[in-house]
This record gives C-alpha cells, sequence and structure tokens, in this order.
C-alpha cells in the first residue's frame, strides 16, 4: 500500500509571494519539511480492516433529476464493470484501499491516478518533496496533468472522479502574476481548467463528480506559535472558496458534473474535527484518512457516485 504523506497542506502558505498573508508562513515550510522526512522513515500502517459499518446519510449532494430507488451494490455477472478514475491530490490517493476494496460489491473498477504534492491548476513553481519551491517540480506536475488525457483514451472512465484542494487554493502565480483566492481573476482560472478538464479528460458520454474537500488541520500546524489557529483559519475560509466554486461548476453542468459533499461528511458542523465514526478514527494526520476510514468513506461514496453515474440524486 503506498503511504499518503501529510503534505499536500504545505503550500497552503508556501505558495505565496514573500511577505504574503500571514508572517507563520516561513516557519510551517520549515516544519512540513521536517515533517516529511520524520512521516516517510516512520510511515508503516497496519492493513485495513476490510468491513467497516456504513455512515449516515447528511444530505442530497447532486443536482439531477429524482432517482426512482436508492442504489445498490450491482451484480457484477449482470452488468459490466462501472469505470471509475480517480484524479486527485494525496486524499485522493487515501480514498483507497476502501474505494478499491469496496467499490467490488458495486462492481465498480477503480483506476486511482492521484498524484503527491500536485494539484489540477499550473502555477510558475510547485514545492518539491524537500520542500522548496521548484520549477522542475511543477513541470513534473504538468506532466501528470497531461498524462490523465491518455489514461482517459485508454482507460474511458464512466466517471472522473476528483478531488483537489489544498494544493489549489492558495494564491498562484501564474506567468509572474499573483492571482490571490477568491478574486475574479482567481476565480476565472479556476473554472477555466474544470472546464478544461471536463472537455479534455472525461469522455463525451462520461460524468465528472467532484468532491469537495474537507477543512484541514495539519498535525505540525499544532508547532506553530499560536497553535495552528491563524493557519486553520486562514485555510477554511480559502477551501471555502475552492469548494463554492465546484458547487457553481456542478449547477452549471448538470448533464455531466455532479458534486458530492464529502466535506460535509467528513466535517458535519463546519469546522474541522478529529471525527471518530463507529469508533473509526477518520483523519490519522488531520488531512488524510487512515486506511480504516477510507473503508467508512468508501461505503458512505459508493451509493453516491452509482447515482450520479445514473444521473440521479441520491435520497436522504
Amino acid at each position: 500500500m503506498r503511504c499518503p504523506l501529510p503534505q499536500p497542506l504545505a503550500r497552503h502558505i508556501a505558495a505565496h509571494r514573500p511577505g504574503a498573508r500571514t508572517s507563520a508562513g516561513a516557519v510551517l515550510l520549515a516544519v512540513m519539511a521536517a515533517g516529511l522526512v520524520l512521516t516517510a522513515l516512520s510511515c508503516n500502517r497496519a492493513s485495513a480492516k476490510r468491513q467497516v459499518a456504513a455512515a449516515e446519510v447528511q444530505r442530497t449532494e447532486t443536482q439531477t433529476p429524482e432517482p426512482t430507488a436508492t442504489p445498490t451494490p450491482a451484480d457484477p455477472a449482470a452488468t459490466k464493470p462501472e469505470r471509475i478514475m480517480i484524479i486527485g491530490d494525496s486524499l485522493g490517493i487515501a480514498l483507497d484501499p476502501g474505494l478499491t476494496d469496496v467499490g467490488r460489491e458495486w462492481n465498480f473498477s477503480i483506476l486511482n491516478r492521484g498524484g503527491l504534492f500536485c494539484g489540477f491548476l499550473p502555477a510558475d513553481m510547485m514545492i518539491d518533496m524537500t520542500g522548496h519551491l521548484s520549477v522542475q517540480h511543477e513541470q513534473q506536475c504538468q506532466q501528470w496533468r497531461n498524462s490523465w488525457v491518455w489514461d482517459a483514451i485508454n482507460y474511458q472512465p464512466d466517471i472522473v472522479l476528483m478531488i483537489f484542494g489544498g494544493w489549489d487554493y492558495p494564491d498562484h502565480i501564474v506567468n509572474g502574476v499573483t492571482l490571490k483566492t477568491g478574486t475574479p481573476e482567481w476565480k476565472k482560472y479556476v473554472l477555466d481548467h474544470l472546464q478544461g478538464i471536463l472537455d479534455k479528460v472525461v469522455p463525451p458520454k462520461g460524468k465528472l463528480v467532484l468532491l469537495t474537500w474537507p477543512y484541514p488541520r495539519p498535525d505540525l500546524w499544532l508547532m506553530l506559535s499560536d497553535g495552528g489557529v491563524a493557519a486553520e483559519a486562514d485555510a477554511r475560509w480559502r477551501d471555502d472558496q475552492l469548494n463554492a466554486l465546484y458547487r457553481w461548476f456542478a449547477e452549471e453542468n448538470p448533464d455531466r458534473v455532479s458534486l458530492i459533499d464529502l466535506a460535509r461528511f467528513i466535517c458535519p458542523n463546519g469546522k474541522f474535527e478529529d471525527l471518530y465514526i463507529d469508533g473509526v478514527r477518520m483523519r490519522y494526520d488531520g488531512v488524510h484518512f487512515t486506511p480504516e476510514g477510507s473503508y467508512v468513506v468508501a461505503r458512505w461514496l459508493a451509493p453516491r457516485i452509482a447515482a450520479a453515474a445514473a444521473g440521479q440524486i441520491f435520497p436522504k
């Protein structure tokens, strides 16, 4: 099993120009760079439990017509597999092993193309695995983004399942110009790239399913002088900006795009919490799902993916 590192939020502060937004940025970057090495050495998670109790439905997420019945697991012998390609940051990787295993019960075939240290939005530089801003690493991220087109051609997914957040909601420096989160310029940049994914990655008869990104609180933020309070508040505001654009894009493209509100499931009270469901801790580092937690997420997520594939709303 690949072990996702608790790093995807480093760019939250470090991708800004020097002196931008928070004075804790330099400290946070140094702490996270050190934490990357420690995590890589110590990460040896136990095998995940293969059965976890299903989570309670929170609310309707998608914007398409009412279903005739609640989706149920498919009979693999009776139907062809529903091909699902995941594109995402390290939280996309952390959907497994749960989604691949639970997906078999729903006759899903999963191709997980999640990646580390990259978002879906290009920028002039990206933080590399040493914790430094790097043009070369951004070039590698762009090669990874470009590969989605060929993956889609070869795999022909019925659903492209997209989950991005911590690398994409910061300010972005593009061609030397800073696009500040929440501004019209930043919103246009995000929506243009969502449209690009819909046009170039999602097959003509396929659908794009957007997952909202849950509020983070990386454990390493607790080492900051204020215990991470300012960084968490800043991340929550930025996360809301990005998730709102996901919601708007789904509403504007109801025939081809659906939204599943994963953030509300993981943060039911509208803020980060160290959530346990049926005794299972959901996130081991304030960002990524535990292996056991990935099964809880998968059992909640699978019927909603099935509903989206069928053009239905998952009932309350």
